[in-house]
């Protein structure tokens, strides 16, 4: 992106390019799937705004938990 050919008085650098870009799409992604409804039949609660964006916390919960269930069966089988 050449700013300089935008205005020719700007001072913008890749790097204050990068210091907004980031963030704005790492919040729109958060967005989005906050957002996205993929179950048809939802219980009471799950529908809510409040509880769909906290997606990035309870993943993290279910990688966890998934991580301690598989700990210790990798090998398993395996003479």
């Amino acid at each position: 992106m050449n700013i300089n050919t935008l205005q020719d008085s700007t001072h913008g650098t890749w790097a204050h390019y990068v210091e907004v870009a980031i963030p704005l799409t790492v919040l729109t992604i958060w967005i989005i799937v906050g957002l996205h409804s993929n179950q048809v039949n939802r219980d009471e609660g799950h529908g809510s705004l409040l509880y769909r964006f906290q997606w990035p916390i309870r993943s993290v919960k279910d990688l966890m938990k998934r991580n301690r269930k598989t700990e210790g069966k990798a090998f398993e089988g395996v003479v």
